[in-house]
């Protein structure tokens, strides 16, 4: 089982996840009330960021083919 980590950003910003994303080119995907959905184009990780939080998704593994 993998641990979650918060660091601290700017402010009262937070990120929460396994693997760092610090790309600057994302995506748009999506909002929920004061949520904002937006996705990494260089590492396909998935940021939500709400109330001065930001947590990351990174991608599944992808599985090898035999």
């Amino acid at each position: 089982m993998t641990e979650n980590r918060a660091e601290k950003l700017t402010g009262t910003e937070q990120r929460l996840g396994i693997a760092p994303c610090l790309h600057p080119q994302r995506e748009f995907v999506g909002s929920d009330h004061d949520a904002l959905f937006q996705r990494c184009l260089m590492c396909n990780s998935v940021l939500v960021s709400q109330s001065g939080r930001l947590w990351v998704f990174p991608p599944a593994p992808q599985k090898a083919t035999p």
